[in-house]
This record gives structure tokens, sequence and C-alpha cells, in this order.
């Protein structure tokens, strides 16, 4: 197969006028968890259009720079709460910067956790967040309970200190730091294992710096127009396709009339997958893989091949793989926009035929098992709280089965469905890994309901060559 396909010519490029909303959904790699991430109304200064993009993590301290004797405080896991790094003196120091809502950071945590017992006093793993220990303990507590295990490497919370020192945009970040307290590597996750800390050890480790590049990128204000826009004062509707651009995320963005005065889409360094999964949503809900079928003889121009992640990902969609899709009107409805979506989606690419289609296939069934009503909602404030676990209060199941398909279960062959002909509000607390089948299984026992494999009809996204 080619995975190389050219690009076809597109002629008379359309642009786009396009201010953006306050939540960005980050596609991370290609097959990487949905995640939300709430970001400001305003942006600093710092953000403001300028020539390229950054690399932040060159803005901090370099490979060979000597690590200033700071005193960290709000330490756990360790004897006191506070102390200085000089205190880790003669080990190899490794940084890891991190959040409670980074799942690949939580991935992380038993591989450091068994690293740092095998590895014993040559070796000190230390976790960094800037998130309060309000957040970050809890969280913590459940995820021991989770794996019934404690983890003992020690973490900082609240930090600032060594965030301004090693600044960053993506998470995980590591820096590793020698006894004599030098900076020997700054890396992602990938380097992170036990043949690169040897070398380290033995002062013979040789990786690629990380790179965070942040794009001088306004989400306010139009897209790709004198370098970010102008100001749109008179736009009306425009449209935009154009190639990988580095610095930008792999993302989608939607606008609304009543908040910002114009509809829009804008869609930045996606695969031409994505792209057909998001322009032929149904009912505001994203194509996730597990409704998506491919049948076209070459796939790999749609998406890269399996386990593609990192800088061959960004490299594989530099090749003429990565698309950035832009609409917005000030006079049609989102739904209009979408059908133009997937009629400029046709025209640039008319050798694929994309269609919706009711098909029976296997599913997560979602069910009840008695007919004891235990999830009536005791009423209050709405409340739908996912993480490690979840909190609906006078929620819906609905709600439920649509974050375990698109976000917690994505990575399953199948859809998840909501069969349980319960129209009613409800109340429920899980606190099981909601990417654990089991463990979810066990807690939705309580309520007497089950998620089972069984044929259903549904909706999936079908995409073929054209004959």
């Amino acid at each position: 197969m080619n995975s190389g396909n050219p690009m076809p010519r597109v002629s008379g490029l359309r642009y786009i006028a396009l201010f953006f909303v306050s939540f960005l959904f980050v596609l991370s790699d290609v097959r990487g968890q949905l995640v939300e991430i709430r970001t400001g109304e305003g942006q600093s200064k710092s953000d403001t259009p300028a020539s390229g993009a950054v690399d932040l993590v060159a803005t901090g301290l370099q490979v060979g720079d000597r690590v200033p004797d700071l005193l960290v405080r709000n330490v756990h896991n360790h004897k006191t709460d506070a102390t200085r790094l000089s205190a880790f003196a003669g080990k190899l120091l490794i940084l890891d910067f991190w959040a409670t809502w980074c799942a690949p950071c939580v991935a992380m945590i038993p591989r450091m956790d068994s690293l740092q017992r095998h590895f014993g006093d040559r070796v000190q793993f230390l976790s960094v967040t800037y998130q309060p220990g309000k957040e970050v303990l809890p969280f913590l507590e459940r995820f021991e309970k989770q794996r019934n295990r404690h983890y003992e490497v020690p973490y900082i919370t609240g930090d600032k200190q060594l965030h301004k020192l090693f600044p960053h945009r993506t998470l995980p970040h590591y820096v590793w730091i020698d006894g004599e307290g030098t900076v020997k590597a700054i890396t992602g996750s990938q380097d992170v294992h036990a043949a690169n800390i040897g070398k380290a050890l033995d002062d013979g480790l040789a990786v690629t710096q990380k790179r965070d590049m942040k794009m001088a990128y306004d989400r306010n204000r139009p897209l790709l127009i004198n370098g970010n826009g102008g100001d749109g004062r008179n736009l009306i509707y425009h449209s935009l396709f154009a190639g990988y651009t580095e610095g930008l995320p792999t993302a989608y963005t939607l606008s609304y009339m009543s908040r910002h005065g114009f509809n829009g889409i804008n869609a930045t360094n996606m695969t031409l997958l994505q792209l057909y999964r998001l322009a032929y949503r149904i009912d505001g809900k994203y194509f996730g893989w597990n409704r998506t079928v491919i049948s076209t003889r070459d796939s790999l121009f749609l998406r890269p091949p399996k386990g593609t992640k990192g800088a061959d990902f960004r490299a594989w969609m530099n090749r003429g793989n990565g698309f950035c899709y832009a609409a917005s009107s000030t006079r049609d409805s989102l739904d209009i926009l979408f059908e133009r979506m997937r009629a400029d989606l046709g025209r640039l690419f008319p050798q694929y035929s994309v269609a919706i289609r009711e098909k029976e296939v296997a599913c997560l069934v979602l069910r009840r098992t008695s007919d004891k009503d235990k999830i009536a909602t005791k009423g209050g404030p709405v409340l739908h709280e996912f993480g490690n676990g979840c909190r609906l209060r006078n929620s819906s199941l609905d709600v439920l089965t649509s974050r375990l398909e698109i976000i917690y279960l994505q990575n399953q062959p199948y859809p998840v469905i909501n069969d349980t002909g319960y129209t009613g509000a409800v109340d429920m607390v899980l606190e099981a890994d909601l990417t654990d089948l089991g463990q979810l299984n066990a807690d939705l026992a309580g309520y007497d309901l089950t998620l089972e494999v069984q044929l259903r009809k549904t909706h999936v996204l079908e995409i073929d060559d054209v004959t």
C-alpha cells in the first residue's frame, strides 16, 4: 500500500476570519484520548501574533546548565514537606512534570514507581505539578484505591519555581539531572525506561531533546490572515483548507452565534479521517473509532500506520497527510456549516465515498438487570463530574454512555449504547477506573446496571473508494 498519496491540487483556497471559544478539544496523536481543556477567555501579550513558532523548552534551562539549589515546598511522600534539590545530590534526579487531567501522565505513575524500586538509591523520581494539593491528593488517593497499591514516588504540588526553570507546553515532561546538579536531558515519556536510565547512570545517555513548539496564535481572532487574521469586521462567510502547519495543535473548536456573534468550525492539523469523523457527526456527537468503518484499498492516506506517535506522527502529517479546515458565518447555522464542510471534503477528495449507515454491529449495551429503581435522582443542581470515576446528579444515563464511548472506552471496538429505556434523571457515583470494563461493571452492578456486548442496529461512519 502507498502511504504517501499526493494531496490533490486545490485551487482558489478560501480563507477564513474566525474567532475562537473557550473550550478546546485536543486529540493526542492519532488514536489518543479526546481531552477537553478549559482555556481562558483572554490571552497574555506573549500570545499575540508574531513571526512563527517558538520552542518553549529552549527558553528555560538547557542540557549542560547547572540547576540552582532551590528550596521546594509542598513535598508529599517524602520525609519532610520542604527540601532543597541538593538533598538528592549523588543521584540521577528525574523531574516528572504532570497533571491529574493528563491521561498519559497518570499512566506513567506505576511505571515510575517500578523504575524507582528497580534502581533504588541510584535514582530519584520527583513528580511536579502546578495543581494545588486539594486537587491532587484526593485524586491520587482514589487512584491508589482503584489499584489497591501505594506508589512511593514523592511529588510536589502547587509548584511555580520548577515550572519557571523548565517551561513546557505538553505533558508529560521530564528533566534529567545528574548527581552534580547538571541538566543531562529533557524528554517525553517515550524515553523514560530502564535502558535509558542505565545509560544515564553510566553517563552515556544520548536522546533528542524534547521540543514544545508554540505558535503565536490568538484563538479569539481569525485564522491565517496576515499572520493571524485581520479584524473580520465585514465577514459574512469564509472557509479555508490548508496543509499541516507546524506549531498548531491537533484540535477542533466550535464558535456559537449567541456567544461570539457568528457560527464557526475550526479544525487544525487533523488527519483526513478525523475531518470526516467531525464533519459527519450526528446530534453533536463525534464519530469515535468504534463507529468508523474503513473499506478503502489504501487506508494510509486516511490515517498513519498503527503505532505511529510523537515525532513520527508529525513527520507523517507533514508529508501531505495533515490538514486544517475552517468555516464561519454570521448568517448560517452550524448545521449548514457542517453540510458545507461535508461538501468541501467531497470536492477536495472525490476518490472517497463517505456515508452514515445503520448497521447491526456488536455494541457495549447498557441495560438494567432488575426493575428496582436505584438511580432516580433526589434533585439538586445538575452535576456531570468525570475523572477518576464519575459523579452524576440530576443527570441522565445518556451523558454516561456518551462519555464512555467518546473518551474512556474509545479504544474498545464497540459503540456504547443506552438500552435501559430509563428516561428519568439519575444520581450515580462510580469510583471505578472508567477505562477498565471489569471495574466499571462491578460498580454498575450496585445500581442493577451492566454493560454487555450484544448485537444492535446503530449508526456507523463508512468510508469506501469511489468505484
